[in-house]
């Protein structure tokens, strides 16, 4: 959150130079017309950077986040020619002790972009770990003491396989993609004679679909403002719905009328189940594969898999369960 903040603050910044030059042209600097406005928006940059900087080595210092040695070499290298051309050229871009020119664009530059790789650090670390790992940190939660399932997957039944209702064998999440609908996010629950699939949301169905969907928005300060609330909101849906769904597996009826999405898939009526490894473009954030569900009366419906679990597990689950499974790796 903090990271977007900062470098959303470097882009409008870096926006609003643009602009001042574009008004004024490359000799908007010290003494000269739009030199002033220049030299705020450098400053502010330099705060953002310090700010950015701090953060960043309280954070590595307190073990918070994980060495990247490439990204940390990039960053000390943009620090270096930062502070070369601020002392070279920046010290004075508010006044008129020097030729004002282009050369003041380049330390204002060099600092933005050391600025918005020292910002990013975190979130590109972030992006790159499983939808696990971030679900559990955005919900302060802790696994320990979970079921290893509960622990692989987020959208698991939090409950033990000991505590597992009979009908209840194991669980799995996917995405159906639509081009002319929206599309929709179910939980789906494996038992031996019946697929249970609980509707939890759209294209936006917890905090990463939100974030990674509508990543523009949160480049910008107002983007954040707007894009979070939605965020958690969709978050929460997502935890009421799946303890619904848990407490409403084993009252078919219930669970069918809880939304009118929701579905029951016999498993004398699926034909073949096709798990593919290959992954889809479709969505912004990761997932792990494709699932088709072969229906006898000619109908299909494919997924996209959002476990961060094996694929070879939810396999072993289908075919545990006599479900007739097709794995094409």
């Amino acid at each position: 959150m903090f990271s977007m903040i900062l470098t959303g603050s470097s882009l409008l910044l870096l926006l609003a130079m643009a602009g001042n030059h574009f008004v004024h042209g490359f000799g908007c600097w010290g003494l000269q017309p739009g030199g002033r406005l220049s030299s705020l928006i450098y400053d502010l940059q330099i705060l953002v950077s310090v700010v950015a900087g701090v953060r960043l080595a309280v954070w590595l210092s307190e073990k918070k986040l994980p060495m990247n040695f490439t990204r940390l070499i990039v960053i000390g290298i943009g620090l270096i020619a930062s502070i070369t051309m601020f002392l070279l050229y920046g010290w004075a871009a508010g006044s008129s002790l020097h030729h004002l020119g282009i050369e003041n664009l380049f330390a204002y530059l060099t600092l933005a972009i050391t600025s918005l790789a020292i910002s990013n650090y975190p979130w590109a670390l972030a992006s790159r770990q499983s939808d696990a790992t971030n679900n559990s940190i955005d919900s302060g939660e802790s696994n320990a003491g979970s079921s290893p399932l509960a622990s692989d997957n987020p959208y698991a039944s939090p409950l033990t396989d000991s505590q597992l209702p009979v009908r209840v064998d194991r669980t799995f999440c996917g995405l159906q993609p639509n081009w002319t609908t929206p599309d929709r996010f179910y939980k789906f629950y494996i038992t031996k004679e019946t697929l249970y699939a609980g509707w939890i949301g759209g294209q936006f169905h917890d905090k990463l679909s939100v974030r990674y969907g509508l990543w523009p928005i949160y480049l910008i300060l107002v983007g954040i403002i707007v894009g979070e609330p939605l965020a958690i909101w969709a978050d929460n849906r997502r935890c009421r719905l799946q303890s619904l769904y848990d407490s409403l597996i084993e009252e078919p009826d219930v669970f069918l009328a809880a939304d009118s999405r929701n579905m029951m898939i016999a498993r004398k009526n699926i034909q073949s189940i096709k798990i593919s490894s290959r992954k889809s473009s479709w969505t912004f954030w990761a997932n792990s594969g494709i699932i088709t569900l072969n229906i006898h009366y000619g109908k299909s419906i494919r997924l996209l898999i959002r476990d961060t679990r094996d694929l070879n597990d939810i396999v072993d689950e289908l075919v545990d369960a006599g479900y007739p499974v097709v794995f094409e790796g």
